[in-house]
């Protein structure tokens, strides 16, 4: 019933896409862009006006797409890396029209035209002197996404002093640089590494029972997060190749995170929150789609995650359909398959299917996950299901641009079919308050909370609160 209230709420006429404005004078620069509403030549602003009224709708700028799986705050900076210095198409420059005060055109003075520069190496003159001028967007485009989190977990054990306490902290969950870099027309590659801290631990055991103290303090990790090379191309059937240290792409995986906003490790899905995917993997991907109705996913990785080798040389298999029969609907299927174990004795084989409803500004998404794992001759059956909603409401304040609540239930089973008390099951909900300080660059500040219920009754059920400040460039 749920769904099908969503279903009816999000098929209602939506509102009409922002209209350009005609007065754009001859200074701005103009963009070829396709959407599911207009297609033109528009500015950067006006482009990513149509994507904030559309986010899950496909739009292309310069050819390129720059929605589906990119976060619409990243729109203008990739449209800008893509261009790569091509001319953008001039948009006419409107005619004046002279006003009742204004004197007969005859009696104006004409202007002497300044002597025409030379131009400056690699800044090419517009061909006529009433061109819109284009500037030359360097191949190179930096960005990055740092997320400052205070954790307060165990908050049902504040004030106590036994194991399991409560604990209260600042931490920095997040410094990530990503440089992405447009290499001619078809390729392009990304190389994207994350400044973690130092969070393990030191033991320590003199005169009296041992604890554990965390290395915040003694310095920073370097990770690899996003690096490759890709190609891309096609029209009603784009695709692309991509090479490197990539996302995999089972189940939401690869567009969870930027869709529904939890703070801390809670902004995992249900997969990589079980560790049934890793974060990221090193092989090669596929991705192709079709008239914005069908894409394909399929992944050769490593299966050991990040950048270490594969320990026992076989290789996980990913695979992916996604079908939209409806401009509010996806409906997708994903499977994988993989050796585990040092002499690759042992195998997982996984599948997950999701559906999700999304409009311009609410988004609801179910998951179901069944999988079987073979190691040390041991079988093992696991099953899940989550359901995770986001609503996004517009602000109209000179103080706040969006206010946003996101709710979340998720449910694992690691041992399907056996009657043991080893499922858990965990609600979540948090608001944040967002700004758009410029083109590219948003600012988040919200909090959420996470209640984790263990189906054994001797374990405690604890509560977590993380609030965290995160911006984007």
């Amino acid at each position: 019933m749920l769904l099908l209230l969503a279903l009816a709420t999000l098929c209602a006429p939506a509102s009409a896409a922002p209209t350009p404005s005609d007065d754009a004078g001859p200074a701005s620069v103009v963009y070829s862009y396709r959407g599911p509403a207009v297609e033109g030549d528009y500015t950067v602003e006006e482009i990513l006006a149509f994507v904030r009224t559309a986010p899950r709708g496909k739009h292309e700028v310069m050819g390129h797409e720059v929605s589906g799986w990119t976060p619409w705050n990243q729109v203008p900076t990739l449209a800008l890396a893509w261009l790569n210095g091509a001319p953008a198409p001039a948009r006419a420059t409107p005619t004046a029209t002279p006003s009742a005060e204004a004197p007969p055109a005859e009696d104006v003075p004409a202007v002497e035209a300044p002597p025409e520069a030379a131009p400056a190496e690699g800044i090419p003159l517009p061909a006529a002197s009433n061109a819109v001028p284009t500037a030359v967007v360097s191949p190179v485009t930096v960005g990055g996404d740092v997320r400052i989190d205070f954790n307060a977990t165990n908050l049902e054990r504040l004030g106590s002093t036994a194991d399991g306490a409560a604990a209260l902290g600042f931490n920095v969950s997040r410094a990530r640089p990503i440089v992405d870099v447009r290499l001619g027309r078809w390729f392009s590659g990304r190389l994207a590494v994350e400044f973690r801290q130092d969070d393990s631990s030191v033991t320590y055991a003199e005169n009296g029972p041992p604890f554990d103290v965390k290395n915040w303090a003694s310095g920073w990790s370097i990770q690899g997060r996003e690096v490759y090379l890709q190609a891309a191309g096609g029209d009603s059937f784009r695709h692309r190749l991509r090479v490197g240290l990539q996302e995999p792409a089972f189940g939401v995986r690869d567009a969870y995170e930027h869709t529904y906003r939890f703070a801390g490790e809670g902004r995992a899905d249900l997969a990589r929150r079980e560790g049934l995917v890793p974060d990221e993997d090193l092989g090669v991907g596929w991705r192709g789609e079709i008239d914005d109705r069908w894409a394909f996913d399929v992944q050769l990785l490593n299966g050991s995650g990040g950048t270490t080798l594969d320990p026992n040389n076989g290789k996980d298999v990913i695979a992916r359909v996604s079908a939209s029969p409806l401009d509010v609907l996806t409906v997708s299927v994903s499977g994988l398959y993989g050796s585990r174990g040092g002499d690759g004795e042992g195998e997982q084989a996984q599948a997950e299917v999701t559906l999700e409803v999304h409009g311009p500004s609410q988004r609801l998404l179910l998951e179901g996950l069944l999988g079987t794992t073979s190691e040390d001759r041991l079988d093992t059956l696991y099953s899940g299901a989550a359901a995770s909603g986001a609503w996004t409401f517009p602000v109209d304040s000179p103080v706040l641009d969006s206010f946003e609540i996101v709710g979340r239930f998720q449910f694992f089973d690691p041992v399907f079919g056996l009657d043991a008390p080893d499922a858990w099951w965990a609600p979540a909900a948090g608001a944040w308050l967002g700004w758009d300080v410029d083109a590219g660059h948003v600012v988040r500040v919200g909090a959420t909370w996470e209640m984790f219920v263990p189906q054994d009754s001797l374990l405690p059920v604890t509560h977590d609160v993380i609030a965290e400040a995160a911006w984007s460039f």
